[in-house]
């Protein structure tokens, strides 16, 4: 399942109880195996050899695991746990100057060598539509690598009946303090992902994320009124320990707020409070007021204003009749002078916060640092996010993203990542500029 394919779903899960299933379902306590690294290389080399045997000049091929649980409460039942697995390998070429790709199911050595045929095929019969060859600029294979996400405990090892004892515990004490119902999460994510090219790489990762949850509502009868209050937790690439509730990872405050580490019982304690005080709180005044918006928001703010707009396929239009442009167009960007927002606003985005959703050490055929600007051949790679830095006011990194003319197709194989521009807003490495920001004193203010 692909990042994107997580929030939502982790988003439907939200609003209501019953989630798709996305993958066979399997065994609770099964399919937790990894696949051997060597089998994997073995199937990634029968891809490889049996597309330049039929004529490819470059083939890379993915072989992914992905593996996700739900676990599902309200009140004191336990509505829903679902196990999924999807399995699979996808290979692309590039034959007479054209793409082809084909996918298969079975991932056998024969399956994945036949797909490799098939992509082939399409390749050429797509050349006869092919007005100019693609080329793709040169790149260094990194030979065979891994990563893992740096988890303490697995969760997938974690015993279904400590998870529903977790998710039982934080109703009663949303019920306990006043909430009238509670429904409570747990979705968890294991990406085996492995990536192979002619170029000579061999990239296996495994990825996991984790995302604990719950909505509380208490209801005044006499009003005929209720209210809400979500978790405060966040969607975060670790393992069980996140939910290992650590003094040192609490932001104290007028709310509690969690770091690297959540406290799900205090949090729901509070949140069932809180609901309640909601029904009799203050109705803000019509006014002008300053806003002050917390990160949660801001989240939102900056996938939607700079993550949207900034994919490169929508900035070249390969999505107007999908997900639509963007505002952001390359004339902006050569003319040196958009300005794109408020030059006293500067943005980081890193995919080595460890910790973060998207983090990751190996994109695909691209640089092992994810930092080092060499993201040319990303085809969603936006113009400025993963880079060195993301400044607001003139666009002024493009370079580093992208090198290169469209009509070299340079940026036009893809990642194994996913969207990461998507996510920077999970990151949790939004850097403010304070100082600017303190230039503006603040009278009336709203949070948010």
């Amino acid at each position: 399942m692909k990042r994107r394919e997580f929030l939502r779903l982790t988003g439907v899960g939200m609003g209501a109880l019953t989630i798709p299933i996305m993958g066979k379902p399997t065994s609770l306590f099964g399919a937790l195996t990894a696949v051997p690294n060597g089998d994997k290389r073995k199937l990634a080399d029968a891809a490889l050899n049996a597309a330049t045997a039929k004529g490819a000049t470059y083939a890379d091929v993915r072989i992914g695991r992905y593996l996700n649980q739900f676990v599902i409460t309200r009140e004191n039942k336990v509505q829903n746990i679902v196990n999924t697995e999807s399995y699979g390998a996808g290979v692309r070429v590039i034959a007479n100057g054209t793409w082809g790709f084909a996918a298969t199911n079975q991932v056998t050595q024969d399956a994945i060598a036949k797909a490799a045929e098939q992509a082939v095929a399409i390749a050429k019969a797509n050349a006869a539509l092919q007005t100019e060859p693609v080329q793709l600029a040169p790149v260094k294979g990194h030979g065979e690598v891994t990563w893992k996400t740096p988890i303490e405990k697995n969760a997938f090892e974690v015993p279904i009946s400590e998870k529903v004892d977790l998710l039982m515990s934080v109703n009663d004490a949303a019920m306990k303090n006043g909430a009238n119902f509670v429904n409570s999460f747990l979705f968890l994510v294991n990406e085996q992902k492995y990536y192979a090219s002619t170029d000579g790489s061999y990239i296996d990762q495994d990825v996991h994320r984790i995302w604990p949850n719950f909505v509380v509502t208490a209801i005044d009868p006499q009003k005929g009124k209720f209210q809400t209050r979500d978790a405060l937790s966040a969607p975060m690439g670790m393992g069980w320990e996140y939910l290992s509730a650590r003094p040192e990872s609490k932001v104290a405050g007028v709310t509690t707020r969690y770091g690297k580490h959540y406290d799900m019982l205090e949090d729901a304690t509070a949140a069932a409070k809180q609901a309640k005080e909601k029904h009799s709180a203050k109705t803000v005044e019509a006014g002008k007021y300053d806003l002050v918006l917390d990160p949660s928001h801001l989240w939102l703010t900056i996938h939607e204003s700079v993550g949207h707009p900034l994919e490169l396929d929508r900035v070249l239009g390969y999505e107007a009749n999908y997900a639509g442009t963007s505002f952001a167009t390359l004339d902006k960007w050569k003319s040196k002078s958009f300005n794109y927002g408020s030059k006293l606003v500067q943005l980081f985005a890193d995919k080595t916060q460890t910790g973060s959703l998207g983090e990751g050490r190996h994109s695909g055929e691209l640089s092992s640092d994810s930092r080092s600007g060499s993201y040319a051949r990303r085809k969603r790679i936006t113009w400025l996010l993963l880079c060195r830095q993301l400044e607001l006011g003139a666009i002024s990194a493009h370079a580093e993203c992208f090198i290169g003319s469209r009509q070299r197709e340079t940026l036009g194989r893809g990642n194994d990542q996913g969207r990461g521009e998507r996510h920077l807003h999970r990151g949790r490495r939004l850097v403010f500029d304070r100082p600017a920001a303190l230039q503006f004193p603040i009278r009336r203010a709203v949070v948010l």
